[in-house]
């Protein structure tokens, strides 16, 4: 009977690891998360270190809320804020409280066609998560992990990325070559932390969501511009 008990235990284990998911799997179920997502919106706040030291002026706290093809906001460090309502764009100085409102139209960017600020900010927020996915050979699964971000505890897989920038749309996006390394919500394949350290070891950066949702309803007072 014990015998019988210590196999079945030992079958359950074996099925237990043959169904957890391997590092493409991750990276494509996180990439079709943020590619098909229809409204996302992140808090967050980055935390940098420039040759050893906290690099003040690039650590940041970023908000980012997106509704696809009509809604955005994006603000950091608490000095600009961008907000896309409809047709209309407004710029907003959080110090002072100045805004300025324009009509929302396509622009010149660097992907070879045009974009306007709200096509651009997603691309631009997205790209790491759609282009990695690409490359899982370049990285590798680390033992999971529980943290806290978004309001809770969560079971993250992490991942490690040894980025080579591979992908030209990256490498025009900005990209550096270093080291991600991904705490993935085991759930809902969201990243909630990142961290990145640069090849020659002189930069590193981390950042943890304190909010990450995609797909949830979005409050429409998220697109108002403040009252001066």
């Amino acid at each position: 009977m014990r015998r019988a008990a210590v196999f079945a235990m030992l079958l359950w284990s074996l099925g237990a690891v043959a169904q957890a998911p391997d590092v493409a799997t991750i990276l494509t179920k996180v990439s079709d998360t943020f590619v098909k997502a229809k409204t996302y919106h992140f808090v967050g706040k980055a935390e940098v270190i420039r040759d050893g030291l906290p690099d003040l002026d690039e650590s940041l706290q970023m908000e980012i809320v997106i509704r696809r093809q009509d809604r955005m906001r994006f603000s950091f460090q608490g000095k600009m804020l961008a907000i896309v309502n409809g047709d209309q764009i407004s710029l907003v100085d959080a110090e002072t409280g100045e805004s300025k409102t324009m009509k929302r139209q396509p622009m010149p960017v660097d992907t070879g066609r045009d974009e306007d600020l709200l096509e651009n900010t997603d691309r631009g927020f997205i790209i790491r998560y759609r282009s990695f996915a690409s490359v899982p050979q370049l990285a590798r699964l680390l033992p999971e992990q529980t943290i806290e971000a978004d309001g809770g505890r969560h079971a993250c897989y992490v991942l490690e990325i040894r980025a080579k920038i591979t992908d030209p749309e990256a490498n025009r996006a900005g990209e550096s070559k270093g080291v991600y390394t991904w705490w993935v919500d085991k759930d809902r394949f969201i990243v909630l932390r990142e961290d990145m350290r640069s090849a020659d070891g002189k930069y590193s950066s981390s950042i943890v969501f304190s909010v990450a949702k995609v797909n949830e309803p979005l409050d429409e007072s998220l697109f108002r511009v403040p009252v001066k």
